[in-house]
């Protein structure tokens, strides 16, 4: 299969991954973080060019002229939905009439669909995420790319590669958990019912990082998440919840706090055999750095 670049920009930094699917193997042959300025990104939306674009020149000085971009923000419609079997053209109004229902706002959405499953309470029937995102702000990353020369050749939503990545990880099967994304001062949690994509939460830390009120609030968010799973229909609790974004420090404390506090066993996203590296580098490769453009590539 022929390598390819795949970026996410999150609040903190740029993450790049160049690699390619081998069979059911991930074989990355190079990754790094590029640092961005606070304020320059917020909740995926773009507030200092000048930044992003000096971000963009030092990946077109290492010769990356074409990307694959994932990109997530509350901007972002998105609703699982159960559909029939459907011609593409009826999904796509299916999809439409779906979010119609929770933006009315909204003004030239482009919309599509993820596939997640087949539905087994409904024979042919199928379940999918539906998504929607105007125009403009697909264009914004567009524009600011092409500027500096780089073309972004494919786009992604956060959430479904998300997803998608869980189905290939171990430890996943028959259980309700949850994956937290703390990307500064925002956490974005994804609440999978017995391994299967129920819903997305976000919402906003502001304490400053690395105090006792910081991890108090993550611990808060996490405590509202297992409440929610345990008044669902499932009735069944988050058992486990995985973390990415927070130092090792942090980390620890934190995840300390929510097991004894919680009683949820509070980890990172487990590593695969199947998703290696050939950088050679000191510094040991880890997924949770790079969850998103690796969820990409495992699509």
């Amino acid at each position: 299969m022929i390598k390819e670049n795949v970026i996410y920009i999150s609040n903190e930094n740029l993450q790049f991954i160049s690699g390619e699917v081998q069979r059911d193997a991930v074989r990355i042959s190079d990754y790094f973080h590029i640092p961005l300025r606070e304020g320059t990104m917020l909740n995926g939306v773009i507030i200092d060019d000048y930044d992003v674009k000096d971000t963009l020149k030092k990946l077109k000085e290492k010769g990356i002229t074409e990307v694959k971009l994932v990109i997530d923000s509350a901007k972002i419609l998105a609703k699982p939905a159960v559909v029939p079997i459907m011609k593409e053209k009826e999904v796509i109004q299916f999809v439409k009439d779906e979010l119609s229902s929770i933006d009315t706002n909204s003004e030239d959405i482009i919309y599509d669909y993820a596939y997640l499953g087949e539905d087994e309470s409904a024979k042919g029937a199928s379940k999918i995420l539906c998504v929607g995102v105007e125009r403009k702000f697909i264009q914004s990353y567009v524009d600011l790319f092409a500027d500096e020369g780089i073309e972004i050749i494919a786009i992604e939503y956060a959430i479904d590669v998300l997803i998608s990545l869980t189905k290939q990880l171990p430890g996943f099967l028959d259980k309700t958990y949850a994956i937290m994304e703390v990307d500064g001062s925002n956490l974005t949690s994804v609440v999978f019912m017995n391994n299967e994509y129920s819903l997305t939460n976000r919402s906003r830390v502001f304490s400053t990082k690395g105090t006792d009120e910081y991890e108090t609030e993550i611990l808060n968010a996490v405590s509202l998440l297992k409440q929610f799973s345990s008044s669902s229909e499932a009735k069944k609790p988050i058992s486990d919840i995985y973390i990415f974004g927070l130092n090792e420090q942090t980390q620890a404390s934190l995840f300390e706090k929510i097991e004894l506090t919680l009683n949820v066993k509070a980890q990172t996203l487990p590593r695969s055999k199947s998703i290696y590296t050939t950088k050679q580098t000191d510094k040991k490769f880890d997924i949770n750095d790079y969850v998103y453009p690796i969820g990409y590539l495992q699509k």
